[in-house]
């Protein structure tokens, strides 16, 4: 019998409202409660928002508070890779907890605020940081 390595879990997800002030959503993006409508989730647009979740698909920008919705995934164990916002990611980044970057698709590799992304793995020539939530 061979040996059975891998992931073995079911992702959690949950459905979710957007604000009506967000952008439209591409899957992947980090969605924050910051600066939404209370109750409601958007895409993550300025550096060091808190992540509450990744989108699991795409949702267009809803004309009113809970217009549309999109899946997401509030798992603290799937991995995300994102670039760096700036700069050049470096090894020494392994185990270093960081923000998201400012368009909610990569990673603030100098931020430390809400410090709610642990890198635990880069490639320094794609210049990638895989990160999970903490």
């Amino acid at each position: 019998m061979a040996d059975n390595y891998g992931l073995h879990k079911v992702v959690a997800n949950v459905r979710v409202l957007l604000d009506d002030g967000s952008a439209a959503v591409v899957e992947g993006d980090a969605l924050t409660t910051a600066g939404a409508t209370a109750g409601y989730y958007r895409r993550c647009d300025a550096a060091a928002e808190a992540v509450s979740g990744f989108a699991m698909g795409d949702a267009a920008s809803p004309s009113a508070d809970g217009g549309t919705s999109v899946l997401m995934d509030i798992s603290k164990e799937n991995i995300y890779r994102f670039p760096a916002d700036a700069g050049s990611v470096t090894q020494a980044l392994v185990g270093t907890a960081l923000d998201i970057g400012a368009d909610g698709r990569s990673i603030d590799i100098n931020g430390t605020t809400t410090a709610d992304l642990l890198v635990v793995s880069v490639d320094v020539d794609l210049n990638t940081c895989d990160v999970v939530r903490v």
